[in-house]
């Protein structure tokens, strides 16, 4: 990698944190070690590997970068892994494989039936028949209960 492309790519990097920081209020930071064989992401978001891509390629960037985030995410124990990709004129999206799409569809929908059985006694804070804690927002796993 030259020079101008790890200006380039600090620059997006440090964008897209600053972006997310707004956005989700969590104190989004860079994490330093990039292309090292445990490279866990871009930024630091809990629950979240995020891979920062500024590509003159954004198609190349649409196939490769969501996938390697998936796969930093499976490698660092995180649930959701996602591509934050830097368009000209510095705007930004975020890529999910399907599969990180299924994921997080899932657990919203965990969520929206706990909400609507929070009246029942323990709904919050029980997994049904393994006992298992569950504490929404914090990664911990959703129980297996089907609404």
């Amino acid at each position: 990698m030259t020079g101008s492309q790890k200006r380039k790519g600090d620059r997006a990097e440090r964008g897209a944190a600053e972006l997310l920081a707004a956005l989700t209020g969590e104190d989004v930071r860079r994490l330093l070690g990039a292309g090292r064989h445990d490279d866990h992401g871009d930024l630091d978001l809990p629950d979240w590997a995020v891979q920062v891509a500024d590509w003159v390629d954004v198609a190349r960037a649409l196939r490769v970068k969501p996938l390697d985030a998936a796969e930093q995410a499976l490698r660092s124990g995180l649930p959701y892994g996602a591509a934050m990709l830097r368009l000209r004129g510095g705007e930004y999206r975020i890529v999910l494989t399907p599969e990180t799409f299924a994921r997080i569809y899932r657990r919203l929908e965990v969520d929206k039936w706990l909400t609507a059985h929070s009246s029942e006694p323990d709904a919050r804070s029980s997994g049904g028949a393994s006992g298992e804690r569950y504490s929404p927002g914090t990664g911990t796993p959703a129980p297996t209960a089907e609404p």
